[in-house]
């Protein structure tokens, strides 16, 4: 039974323009370390929707002191990665936000 509002099914590994892996020499991770604020997250998020960025996983972990927050993105190049940290950096609660090397064991 098939109905005009069914969901399309998901595209398998087959069909052209799907991958189910990622290219890890395409990959960034940013790493950002925030003072806790309920605020700072979506502060964080807003700034890569801003320059375009889509992440691909966060991982956030809370702290005595700090947030930890690391955000894996397609890797971009050097300019607009340095603008994306300046305006992180400006960002009231955020104590550090830099660039890290990208370990796929974590």
């Amino acid at each position: 039974m098939t109905s005009a509002n069914a969901l399309p099914k998901q595209p398998r590994s087959q069909e052209p323009g799907w991958s189910s892996k990622l290219v890890r020499d395409r990959l960034a991770r940013l790493f950002v370390e925030a003072e806790h604020c309920p605020h700072v997250m979506a502060r964080i998020l807003d700034v890569l929707r801003e320059s375009a960025t889509a992440p691909l996983t966060i991982s956030a972990r809370r702290g005595d002191r700090f947030y930890v927050i690391e955000i894996d993105v397609d890797r971009m190049n050097d300019r607009p990665a340095q603008a994306l940290l300046q305006k992180l950096r400006r960002i009231m609660a955020v104590r550090r936000a830099e660039w890290s090397a990208f370990n796929p064991r974590g």
